[in-house]
């Protein structure tokens, strides 16, 4: 009977892993994007290997969502198959957003080449980099992000306001500061709520602030995922836009 039970575990984690590469060839975006992060989650060696073929495979968009499944898992022991992801992807969204999940599971020692990857010429990098720079604290990673929610470029104007609001929404709660574009969808702020933006950014957003919401999102997950949902309501059910702090 022990043999038995040492034995469920891997065989259980097996069939787990082979249901979700079933889920890879068959199912719908969203089912294929459950399945990569049951995988990630799994880390058994066949999960790890299927993973790492949806890292390497043809399908652009399992590409990008094997990468976020790594960053949201945070498998920092699958940090070198990332990098080697980012650095062999053609598709300019693909490559910003895998870049930004290799510096979520990758150690201090990425920092220096992130900070020189701003000053690149290809703003999908800039993007990625900026992204991941944020996210472990640097507040003055934000400034490539402001420039481009105003810029010209869709796709990266819809980013940048994307990962500013996902920022700046929680902080402004965190300090009692309301943020005007707090319940506009990315992608359709106007120049004017973009320089708003930027000045509500500036007065309020301290490297502390920043750090302080990092480490309540990254260590408390319930708390987070609980106030994630009350806000998540609160938008739906809220008219209009809020105004911005120094502007009632």
């Amino acid at each position: 009977m022990l043999a038995a039970g040492l034995l469920a575990g891997p065989v259980q984690a097996w069939r787990h892993a082979r249901a979700a590469e079933q889920t890879l060839l068959t199912g719908s975006p969203a089912q294929k994007q459950s399945a990569l992060r049951d995988l990630a989650r799994l880390g058994s060696g066949r999960a790890d290997a299927v993973l790492r073929e949806a890292l390497t495979g043809s399908d652009t968009e399992v590409r990008r969502q094997a990468a976020c499944a790594v960053g949201t898992i945070r498998r920092v022991d699958m940090a070198e198959d990332v990098r080697a992801a980012w650095m062999r992807e053609p598709d300019d969204l693909s490559r910003s957003v895998i870049l930004f999940q290799w510096a979520l599971v990758t150690g201090p020692e990425a920092e220096l080449l992130l900070r020189s990857m701003l000053a690149s010429q290809d703003p999908w990098t800039v993007l990625g980099a900026a992204q991941g720079l944020l996210r472990r604290g640097y507040v003055e990673a934000a400034e490539p992000l402001l420039a481009m929610a105003g810029g010209l470029e869709e796709g990266l104007r819809f980013k940048a306001q994307e990962e500013l609001q996902t920022l700046a929404v929680p902080m402004g709660i965190m300090v009692g500061q309301r943020v005007e574009i707090s319940v506009l969808q990315p992608g359709q702020w106007s120049a004017g709520q973009v320089a708003a933006f930027g000045g509500w950014w500036h007065r309020n957003v301290t490297p502390r602030l920043l750090r302080d919401y990092l480490a309540w999102r990254n260590h408390k997950p319930d708390d987070w995922r609980k106030a994630d949902q009350l806000l998540h309501e609160w938008k739906g059910r809220s008219g209009g836009f809020l105004r911005g702090s120094g502007q009632d």
